[in-house]
C-alpha cells in the first residue's frame, strides 16, 4: 500500500474514534467532560498531524510526477 494511501486510512481510523469518542462521552448540552478534553485533545492532534503528512505526500508525489 502507498504511504499515502496508508495515511488517509489511518486519519479516516482515527477520525471515526474520534466521533465516537465524543458520541460516549459528551453530555446532553454538548459538553465533554474535563476527564475526557486530553484524550479527545490527543485524538484531534494524531488527525491534525496525519493531514500535514497526507500533505506532505500529496505533494512529494506531485513533484516525482
Amino acid at each position: 500500500m502507498s504511504k499515502l494511501l496508508e495515511l488517509i486510512e489511518n486519519r479516516n481510523k482515527t477520525i471515526a474514534a474520534a466521533r465516537a469518542f465524543l458520541e460516549a462521552h459528551c453530555q446532553e448540552d454538548g459538553a465533554l467532560p474535563a476527564e475526557h478534553e486530553a484524550p479527545y485533545e490527543k485524538m484531534e492532534a494524531d488527525i491534525l498531524a496525519l493531514n500535514r503528512g497526507i500533505e506532505r505526500e500529496s505533494r512529494l508525489s506531485a513533484i516525482e510526477r
